[in-house]
């Protein structure tokens, strides 16, 4: 059975997204993720329930993402951002996060909701 979900990407947002890709099933993290109006951030619009995010309990809305896979996202446009967190399901994708003043680091497994 193939999951789908809607991943659309708006002009400033993503929600999350399943796919198969090469016979494996994608699937995103679970955030709704938007580029801020004043500067190069992106944050957290939603943690989408049943997701990997939403599970883990520690991103919150207006959480600011640094990096993906250690990999700095200030120049980076959102669909590139959003293909950063896609993957095969199980497997781990890890964000750098600012909230405030305060960084941290969240490792999540992918997985279907």
């Amino acid at each position: 059975m193939q999951h789908q979900a809607s991943m659309s990407t708006h002009r400033h947002s993503s929600i999350p997204q399943t796919r198969v890709l090469g016979g494996a099933e994608h699937v995103g993290l679970g955030l709704r993720l938007e580029r801020s109006t004043r500067g190069p951030d992106i944050y957290v619009q939603e943690v989408v329930p049943g997701f990997a995010a939403h599970e883990n309990g520690r991103l919150q809305v207006k959480d600011v993402i640094v990096a993906v896979d250690h990999i700095p996202l200030s120049e980076m446009e959102l669909e590139a951002v959003k293909q950063l967190t896609i993957g095969e399901e199980g497997t781990f994708c890890t964000l750098q996060v600012q909230r405030a003043d305060h960084y941290f680091q969240v490792t999540l497994m992918r997985k279907f909701p």
